[in-house]
């Protein structure tokens, strides 16, 4: 019988055939902030520092990304979901510039990194997903795996209660997470939406269809079609 830490082991494996990368920068306890700032300001410089330049602050990098993160870390969740999205504005002397945090046109500018069973402060209890994932840096997704052998059919909703647990101990990472996915196989899988005001409510979870029709959790793991999940079809209410 597969353990639960073989189940995560074989989902990893497969992240990284999609082209998601472990870290040496993974957190292993916040009680802060939630970034990886060492691959958000790398990501941060790589995608912004042409039109910084050419905006003549090019000598204020890190000026800015320093006001770009203050930025997020007050944002309600729904204009952080806008800043994702469309990028931010940021004025520095007399001048402003937009600069964005997520390449959307150029899938594989952006760095992808998954990183496990990071330890996150809680309001009553720490949380532990079994794995978090990152684009530049910033959390989007949280992963609960489950093990089906041994589990059987309540494996999905024991994962599901663990996530809207998360949701209620740690609600400042949900500001930033778009999406929560039990993962127990790659057809039975299932995802939903996630939100800091939620603060753990029941909702509605499905299984994810390839373009074929078939049931497979990894083509929703895909850079591109995460980034096109996140900037089409995750909207804020």
């Amino acid at each position: 019988m597969l353990s639960e830490k073989t189940v995560v082991s074989v989902f990893l494996d497969k992240l990284k055939e999609l082209g998601w990368s472990e870290s040496s920068f993974c957190p292993r306890l916040v009680r802060g902030s939630v970034f990886i700032v060492d691959d958000f300001r790398e990501s941060f410089k790589r995608l912004n520092e042409r039109v910084l330049r050419a905006e003549g602050l090019g000598d204020k990098l890190d000026v800015i990304f320093d006001k770009v993160r203050e930025l997020l870390e007050r944002a309600e969740p729904h204009e952080l979901l806008e800043y994702l999205k469309v990028g931010v504005n940021v004025k520095e002397g007399k001048k402003s510039v937009k600069v964005k945090l997520i390449d959307y046109e150029n899938v594989d500018n952006n760095k992808y990194i998954v990183c496990r069973e990071v330890e996150l402060y809680g309001e009553h209890m720490n949380i532990r997903p079994d794995t978090v994932l990152y684009v530049n840096g910033i959390p989007l997704v949280v992963v609960e795996v489950k093990d089906p052998l041994r589990l059987g059919e309540k494996a999905i909703d024991e994962g599901v209660n663990q996530l809207y647990r998360y949701e209620r101990e740690a609600p400042w990472l949900f500001k930033y997470v778009q999406i929560g996915i039990v993962y127990t196989d790659d057809e039975s899988s299932v995802y939903m939406p996630m939100m800091r005001d939620w603060r753990g409510r029941e909702r509605l979870y499905s299984r994810w269809r390839d373009e074929n029709g078939n049931y497979n959790i990894l083509d929703l793991l895909r850079k591109d079609r995460i980034l096109d999940i996140l900037r089409w079809f995750t909207f804020y209410k």
